[in-house]
């Protein structure tokens, strides 16, 4: 710190850490019934339910539209998938990687972008593979699909209700990595060969994806 110059970073990083108030952990939960989640099993169950409530299904809706939704949405899915995606190619990847903020935190696999970065060229090419291999057989991994999910305490609100509480998701940067490599596809594909409505008002773009994915 010594010799380092007023507009080096860690001065910032420095004054940032001192101004910060640090983690405040989450207080009892107040249940429905008055009662109290304390520990973090409970709260986790409790902050669930709050969420649950909030997104209830909404009642007032067009039936007959959600219906005509649902089936060409079904018959959408049940068309056998065509094996016409182009091969990942390792620049492709690498692209994709460089553009990756280091800064976010990493989802239940544990993989930190930063650490993506360090790939070396053979430990590129497998990434590669396997990214090629999941779409040729329309499949993905069930552990990118997970999250770890955090409750962050909205701004002067009482912090033991659940409802105070918005809540994140910490998705794996591999799972992200592929929904990259995909979605440019998928979106090709559906504006080449018309969208799945044609005259809906909720949607503006629809992109298909085969049902093996969704599995």
């Amino acid at each position: 710190m010594e010799k380092s110059t007023l507009s080096h970073q860690a001065y910032w990083k420095l004054a940032k850490a001192l101004k910060t108030d640090g983690h405040l952990p989450t207080p009892a939960l107040k249940k429905p019934d008055n009662s109290f989640a304390v520990d973090d099993r409970e709260k986790a169950e409790c902050l669930a339910d709050s969420i649950e409530q909030q997104c209830s299904n909404n009642t007032i809706h067009d039936t007959a539209h959600s219906h005509m939704i649902e089936e060409k949405v079904r018959m959408k899915i049940s068309l056998e998938p065509k094996d016409d995606l182009v091969v990942v190619s390792v620049d492709e990847i690498q692209k994709h990687i460089k553009s990756l903020k280091t800064t976010q935190v990493p989802g239940l696999d544990g993989i930190r972008n930063k650490a993506l970065k360090c790939f070396s060229l053979p430990l590129m090419a497998l990434l590669v593979a396997i990214f090629n291999a999941c779409c040729k057989n329309c499949y993905f991994p069930p552990i990118w699909k997970g999250a770890v999910v955090i409750g962050l305490s909205k701004p002067r609100k009482a912090r033991d209700l659940p409802a105070s509480y918005c809540l994140i998701s910490l998705l794996s940067g591999l799972g992200k990595l592929f929904e990259k490599r995909l979605k440019p596809a998928y979106v090709s594909i559906s504006l080449e060969k018309a969208s799945l409505l044609t005259n809906s008002l909720a949607f503006d773009r629809i992109i298909h994806v085969p049902s093996k994915f969704l599995d």
